[in-house]
C-alpha cells in the first residue's frame, strides 16, 4: 500500500530536484534500489563538481544503506546478496575515507 503512495511521490520529488527527500520516499516505498541510485547520482555529481566533502558524506550514506540491506546478521551463512552488500559497504566506506 505504501508503495502506491510513495513511489509516484518519490518520482515527482526526483524530477523536482529534491533528491534527499526523494531518496527517503523511495525507502518508504520499499524500493531501496531506487534510493541507492539517487545517492549514487548525488555522489557522482559531487565528485564531478569537486565537492569532495559532499562526496565523502554520500559515500558514507551509501555504505550505511548497504549494511541496512543485509538480512543475515544472526550467525547464519551470508546469502549471495548479503555478500554483495557487505562488499559494497567495504568499498563505499573506503571511498568515504579517501574523499
Amino acid at each position: 500500500m505504501e508503495s502506491i503512495i510513495y513511489l509516484p511521490y518519490a518520482d515527482w520529488l526526483s524530477t523536482a530536484d529534491r533528491f534527499d527527500e526523494a531518496q527517503e520516499a523511495y525507502k518508504k516505498a520499499n524500493r531501496p534500489d531506487l534510493s541507492l541510485r539517487i545517492i549514487e547520482f548525488l555522489t557522482k555529481n559531487a565528485i564531478t563538481e569537486k565537492r569532495f566533502k559532499d562526496a565523502a558524506q554520500y559515500y558514507w550514506l551509501l555504505a550505511t544503506e548497504c549494511l541496512r540491506l543485509c538480512t543475515t546478521f544472526t550467525g547464519k551463512a551470508a546469502s549471495k546478496e548479503d555478500k554483495k552488500h557487505l562488499a559494497n559497504f567495504e568499498e563505499y566506506q573506503r571511498l568515504a575515507e579517501i574523499y
